[in-house]
């Protein structure tokens, strides 16, 4: 009960606080638990082939009958090899024509999505590591303590997984009594699951987006956050190599104080220990047995180099059986290429120096300073290399750490000043450290207290994540609670989810990706954008685009139609009735609506409502149409062109432009496209801001918004210009987008612009607020897709034809334009 009791708590955590909710870790520890409880009380000789039952019952259940059977058939296929009594080569050279002709199976889809992950998460690196190890061992072991080995439980969850040594998990099974063992795992579940809370907190609060980086301050934040997201990959290693000693395997630990090494050979032995252990067995020994004769200091750096030059292939080898591609890339050579520098000259310096004996009697302030500031030097060394590893785009990583040029000395001399505390900071712990009975410290607790102190913190966890509690909490705290108690896309991933197609924003490259990535990876294979169909055809005037006119097709799983202009309505027509109020809508994919049927797009049920409850027939408007002329991508540029040579045609009485969220970012990566493509829009204003961009390097923060200011005060002065030389009246309408870290500043100042050039405003931004019953995956047309469901879209044509309803300012335009026209 002593372990079942910890062990269900941290069960009732992961599904309170959604814990790798994508992965399906909620669906997996019912098996942990209940096949541990079983576990425990089964006879030794039992234990083993349950444990090989429960993964393959869990296998069916969590992925399906079909992916099941996919696995199973071709993992025990491969397994048959191994069993083969043929020489060890024969069955190696068998394993690597078995594993081709799977991969070119792979890369023709003929399996299942989930096939080849958990199949090459279970066998790419332990099935070199077993292989390895049948040269040496004298006696096999049983066929359940082999098939154990590869089937491990939560590997059918985590694709990214330890590499357990074949000797080091048969030797460990049950060598110390099975309650020490099963403490362990429990210890190791529980600071795991701590690693996978503080990745969310790390990820939800503290990544900035690129967009916003603006001072050093901001990038050393960036920089150090980003590295910190490693806390995910140790958590899921942590966690898993605990549920493993549960089943009694007594695994040593898989990450060690990684962020407290002082030197890049330091590093290497503490972080992903499972892995250096592999690389070291597999590759750096026989190779450096076999160079040895050229002297040991260049043996060593010599095996070293080509170690991480085998650990960049092995990365892109990974990423083939997860990912379906073996990138080998510039961030790959670079980063394997400078980590194996530095790891081998910190070597041949150890090789080249003995060590200087420390008196650890006496302690040394002195000693504890130098290693504070190895310890502050390694780690943004490593930061630094690990955000361009990451990066997908090697020039905007570039001009991010131009930032470091611009450096003031103040901003200099904070910089030190914090080095400074941080240093005094780890002199303070070493001296505490040094003080301090080992006794009391944590890392020599009695496991039995490490158990009560986790047990009581997975409890009270529970407590706090239990809805009523942490409503309670939230409003007494007056803080949203949600980005704590389940994964939320951060403003990096929500900021990159609505990119254009010809955007990019330095998203996760990693092979643990980010919530964003595992999101996008459940999106199906027809799931496509306008922009990435045949449909859409890029064009080198100020539209950037065109959509293939009198289309009739389905697009995101709905129907999708254009008429003979390439607008996704019905026909227009370029006559006007007498009394028929017609307005003109400028605006981008949301506006468009893709995924959604026409009927059901907000547009629609504006012009359906309009017609129904006739609101300005007292005005003389009986009837109205609506003209969608939206499309995707479209941001100011392209409105301004839409409403001064599209929309004249069709004598509009009301034009509307729509606004967004960061519609200062959008515009600037908008006319950065323009000035690319080298577009003449016709406009010399314009043309004058595209030549100054493209002399000019990235504009910073304050910069930017002072130049998407000036273009966008332009630019509604020449919206409304162009409304009042077609007798039509200028409509600013804000609409959110489903975001839940709206920029409400910024869109009271472009409001305030908009109305201080006289045009009318109407705001929609609390439109999705206090929907009573309503989930916000409700209001996305998928969860991979942002864009509006039609649920949304019934919100906001509410909204918007209230809105529309209520501005007397606009009533009394109507009524003036109806005079002035003579409409009864």
């Amino acid at each position: 009960m002593n372990i079942l009791i910890p062990l269900a708590a941290a069960g009732v955590a992961v599904h309170l606080f959604k814990l790798e909710g994508s992965t399906g870790l909620s669906a997996l520890m019912p098996f942990i638990i209940g096949g541990f409880a079983i576990h425990i009380v089964l006879p030794i000789r039992y234990k083993l082939p349950f444990f090989f039952s429960l993964c393959i019952a869990a296998l069916f259940i969590i992925l399906g009958a079909e992916t099941s059977i996919w696995i199973l058939a071709l993992g025990m296929g491969l397994f048959g090899v191994t069993q083969m009594p043929v020489s060890l080569k024969t069955k190696q050279y068998t394993i690597l024509a078995c594993t081709a002709i799977i991969a070119m199976l792979f890369l023709n889809g003929v399996f299942p999505n989930k096939v080849i992950p958990v199949l090459g998460g279970i066998f790419m690196f332990r099935m070199i590591a077993f292989l390895h190890e049948m040269k040496h061992q004298k006696q096999p072991r049983s066929i359940w303590m082999q098939l154990s080995y590869f089937f491990l439980l939560p590997n059918l969850i985590f694709f990214i997984f330890p590499v357990v040594d074949y000797k080091v998990f048969t030797d460990s099974y049950y060598r110390k009594p099975a309650y020490a063992t099963y403490q362990k795992g429990i210890i190791w579940i529980a600071n795991g699951l701590l690693h996978l809370f503080l990745y969310r907190i790390i990820y939800y609060y503290f990544i900035p987006p690129p967009s916003s980086i603006a001072t050093v301050y901001d990038l050393l934040l960036f920089l150090v956050a980003s590295y910190a997201l490693i806390v995910r990959l140790a958590g899921i290693f942590h966690f898993s190599a605990g549920v493993i000693c549960l089943f009694g395997f007594d695994l040593p630990p898989t990450f060690q104080h990684y962020f407290f090494a002082q030197n890049f050979s330091d590093l290497w032995r503490r972080i992903n220990i499972y892995w250096r252990d592999f690389v070291m067995k597999v590759f750096y020994y026989p190779i450096f047995f076999k160079i040895k004769h050229i002297g040991t200091a260049p043996a060593i750096i010599a095996t070293i180099l080509i170690v991480f030059f085998i650990n960049w292939f092995l990365h892109g080898y990974q990423w083939f059986w997860i990912r379906g591609s073996f990138p080998l890339t510039i961030q790959d050579a670079v980063f394997w290429g400078v980590f194996g520098i530095v790891v081998a000259i910190n070597a041949a310096m150890q090789v080249a120096r003995r060590p200087k004996r420390i008196n650890h009697l006496v302690f040394s302030p002195l000693h504890a300073a130098k290693v504070a500031l190895s310890v502050i030097g390694t780690f943004m060394f490593i930061a630094l290399l690990w955000s361009f590893w990451t990066t997908n785009d090697i020039r905007q990583w570039a001009e991010m750490m131009l930032l470091f040029t611009t450096v003031s000395v103040r901003q200099a001399l904070t910089i030190v000043l914090g080095i400074a505390v941080l240093t005094g900071i780890g002199i303070g712990i070493q001296y505490l450290y040094f003080k301090i009975p080992k006794g009391t410290s944590w890392f020599y607790w009695p496991p039995r207290f490490k158990l009560q102190f986790i047990t009581a913190m997975l409890v009270l966890g529970c407590i706090f994540a239990f809805p009523g509690i942490n409503q309670r909490i939230q409003g007494t705290l007056n803080f949203d609670m949600a980005p704590v108690l389940e994964t939320r896309l951060n403003a990096a991933d929500q900021e990159n989810m609505f990119k254009g197609y010809y955007e990019t924003l330095l998203p996760n490259q990693s092979l643990m990706g980010s919530p964003l990535d595992e999101i996008n990876r459940e999106k199906p294979d027809n799931w496509k954008n306008l922009s990435e169909t045949t449909f859409y055809t890029p064009t080198n005037d100020i539209f950037l685009k065109r959509i293939t006119p009198n289309l009739d097709t389905t697009l995101k799983m709905a129907p999708f139609k254009t008429n003979s202009a390439g607008f996704r309505d019905d026909e227009f027509t370029v006559d006007q009735s007498p009394g028929n109020l017609r307005i003109a809508l400028n605006g981008g994919s949301i506006e468009m609506g893709a995924g959604v049927p026409n009927e059901q797009i907000f547009a629609s049920i504006v012009e359906s409502k309009l017609n129904t409850e006739k609101p300005f027939a007292d005005l003389g408007w009986d009837t109205a149409d609506l003209l969608n002329f939206s499309m995707p991508d479209n941001h100011m540029p392209q409105q301004i062109g839409t409403t001064d040579r599209l929309i004249p045609r069709y004598q509009p009485d009301i034009v509307i432009y729509t606004a967004h969220h960061r519609e200062r970012l959008r515009l600037i990566r908008n006319l950065k496209i323009l000035g690319t493509r080298n577009v003449k829009t016709g406009y010399p204003y314009l043309q004058e801001i595209l030549q100054e961009l493209s002399n000019t390097p990235e504009p910073k923060q304050q910069q930017a918004q002072e130049l998407a200011d000036a273009v966008i005060k332009w630019g509604l002065e020449t919206f409304r210009d162009s409304c009042q030389a077609m007798g039509a009246i200028p409509v600013w309408v804000y609409i959110p987008v489903l975001n839940r870290n709206l920029d409400l500043e910024e869109k009271d100042e472009l409001m305030a612009m908009a109305r201080e050039v006289g045009i009318i405003t109407l705001d929609l931004s609390q439109v999705f607020q206090n929907a009573e019953g309503v989930s916000p995956i409700d209001l996305c047309l998928a969860e991979w897709d942002r864009h509006f469901s039609p649920l949304a879209h019934g919100m906001v044509g509410d909204a918007l034809y209230q809105a529309l309803v209520e501005s007397e300012q606009l009533r009394s335009t109507l009524r003036n334009l109806a005079e002035e026209r003579n409409i009864d």
